[in-house]
């Protein structure tokens, strides 16, 4: 995560929001004399959230990582390269 020293101007703010969208992460914007302030892509974003939401639920969270752990296995056992490999060979 980069992080920038805001100095005030709108020039700084297309920068930062270019960098965020180019390198998809996120950026920590600094102030003085104010809290640093986070920046990322709205898809980013969503996605954290859902995360978050789908983790909250103590038998959702342990269901996931169930799935995660086969899913892990059968990447092992059949050898795939990837994950869109392994859930293609796992749908049949």
């Amino acid at each position: 995560m980069k992080t920038f020293s805001y100095n005030g101007s709108a020039e700084q703010f297309i920068e930062i929001f270019d960098y965020v969208e180019v390198h998809r992460e996120e950026a920590t914007i600094t102030r003085a004399e104010h809290e640093p302030t986070v920046v990322m892509p709205l898809s980013e974003y969503e996605s954290l959230r859902e995360t978050m939401y789908l983790m909250s639920s103590p038998a959702n969270a342990r269901r996931l990582m169930d799935s995660v752990a086969r899913l892990e296995q059968h990447i092992h056992k059949t050898g795939a390269v990837s994950l869109s490999e392994s859930i293609s060979n796992a749908l049949g």
